[in-house]
């Protein structure tokens, strides 16, 4: 799946999560989880990336969330272009 907009957060936990906001004002959390494939060095400038519009290529998967006891869908970064 593909998703665009802005990024309005990236969330340093034990995995980031990046909050994209797109054109229809539409937020939606993506997880770095595995290598994302990407136009810049993702591991030293992630931090860069708030403010700034981007095209992600996602999955999604089904991950046990023990605080809630069930089940949970997570979409799971592949890509990540930065948009100039």
């Amino acid at each position: 799946s593909q998703f665009s907009g802005e990024i309005l957060n990236v969330e340093d936990s034990k995995f980031l999560e990046f909050s994209v906001k797109n054109e229809k004002g539409k937020t939606v959390k993506f997880y770095w989880l595995t290598f994302v494939e990407s136009d810049i060095d993702l591991t030293t400038d992630y931090k860069t990336l708030t403010g700034k519009t981007v095209d992600i290529s996602y999955i999604q998967k089904e991950f046990f969330d023990s605080r809630i006891g069930e089940y949970k869908i997570y979409n799971v970064i592949q890509s990540i272009k930065v948009n100039q």
